[in-house]
């Protein structure tokens, strides 16, 4: 049980609990590289976190039991590596991370399954919750609801910030 609290915080503070100092009085071109920057970060945290979900997908127990556990972390896979639906990617990497934070959170539900509990603890293992912690110090200063929104203001024609144009 302490494995799922210790993994709860971290996971709660990603998914959920931005703190609105983000968005500052800095110029507005300020904010946009520092929005490119930050956006860069969420890429890379969906890109960094594979090896952990392929290695959980290996050391998963066989049997029937678990095949809706093993398709729960190949379709996270699946999705993440998707490009086929032409949608930018700048919004499918916040709706991948919103799949992968929801998919955790029902792992750690108190009338989660014991396979969920066995996958949930491979998880940790393999090193989520020590890739969270490493990760947090990027992600815990944003308020996702007024990035998304200071983005879909940048002038996209500007070179600087034509990566929120980029089609997936």
């Amino acid at each position: 049980m302490a494995f799922l609290i210790t993994l709860v915080t971290p996971l709660l503070l990603v998914g959920f609990m931005f703190s609105p100092t983000f968005v500052t009085s800095r110029s507005p071109k300020d904010d946009g590289i520092r929005h490119v920057e930050v956006y860069h970060k969420f890429k890379n945290f969906l890109t960094d976190v594979q090896p952990i979900i392929k290695a959980v997908l290996k050391d998963m127990p066989p049997g029937d039991s678990y095949n809706k556990y093993r398709q729960d972390l190949e379709g996270i896979l699946k999705r993440i590596n998707d490009k086929s639906a032409g949608q930018l990617c700048f919004d499918k990497h916040f709706s991948d991370l919103d799949e992968l934070v929801e998919l955790m959170k029902n792992y750690r539900q108190t009338d989660a399954t014991e396979e969920a509990k066995a996958v949930l603890k491979l998880i940790v293992q393999h090193g989520f919750r020590k890739y969270l912690s490493q990760q947090w110090f990027r992600l815990k200063k944003i308020d996702l609801p007024k990035y998304k929104e200071s983005v879909e203001k940048l002038d996209k024609t500007d070179e600087k910030y034509k990566v929120f144009s980029e089609k997936c």
